[in-house]
């Protein structure tokens, strides 16, 4: 019985081996790519770009794990945003929208990354369009949000300015003084567009303020007049 239990317990340890190979060269691949993973970032919070690049676009070559393809790809990106390397940083960006295939995490991450790094290169139209997916999904993160209104305010929409500016300050995600010039400009703009196009349609806008928002200058002014120009 003894030699047979020890024979069995062997023969179970020879057949594991591949296993326990298999599960310690995971382990080594997985050391691997957090190391790169950490050099990179702390590379990129440095502002090293090309070490980050180097070390990030060497993480997504060799890992075989899909969140780390696209993390590699968008830090990547970045550094090469961050060099001035718009070009590469589009390949970089492909790559990672290429790997994140139907996660939905994934895929916003890779949309907001790369709608951060076009409205700071001064492509609003085209940050707009990489976002527009996800607010038609119904995304309403803020972070989302925030570079939507930096998008719309560039492109001068003052309907979507005035809408996230208002939804943004309610949840005090907004200053409140940033909130109060936003809701200024876009909510005057919008009154003197619906004023200059004849009719009442203006009368609606004003109704919607809120009493604090009619006490801004610039709506205080249009809604002024507004009213004169009706005999009011």
């Amino acid at each position: 019985f003894i030699v047979l239990y020890v024979g069995l317990r062997l023969l179970a340890w020879l057949l594991a081996i591949p296993d326990r190979v298999r599960a310690w060269r995971g382990k080594r691949a997985q050391a691997r790519d957090h190391e790169l993973l950490e050099r990179g970032w702390i590379g990129l919070l440095e502002g090293r770009y090309t070490t980050a690049e180097k070390d990030l676009t060497k993480l997504l070559d060799q890992t075989k794990v899909q969140t780390r393809r696209v993390l590699a790809a968008l830090s990547a990106a970045r550094a090469a945003h961050g060099l001035g390397e718009f070009d590469r940083r589009d390949r970089l960006l492909a790559t990672a929208q290429e790997q994140a295939g139907a996660d939905a995490g994934l895929i916003e991450a890779t949309a907001t990354v790369s709608a951060d790094m076009l409205l700071d290169q001064g492509r609003a139209e085209r940050a707009l369009a990489v976002l527009e997916p996800l607010a038609d999904g119904g995304a309403r993160h803020l972070h989302t949000m925030r570079l939507l209104l930096r998008a719309h305010t560039a492109l001068h929409h003052d309907e979507q300015v005035f809408t996230l500016a208002r939804g943004l300050v309610r949840r005090n995600a907004l200053a409140r003084s940033e909130a109060d010039q936003l809701i200024d400009a876009s909510g005057s703009a919008r009154l003197r567009a619906a004023a200059a196009g004849g009719g009442d349609a203006w009368r609606a806008i004003w109704k919607d303020l809120k009493a604090e928002e009619r006490l801004l200058p610039e709506i205080a002014l249009a809604g002024a007049a507004a009213f004169e120009a009706a005999g009011e």
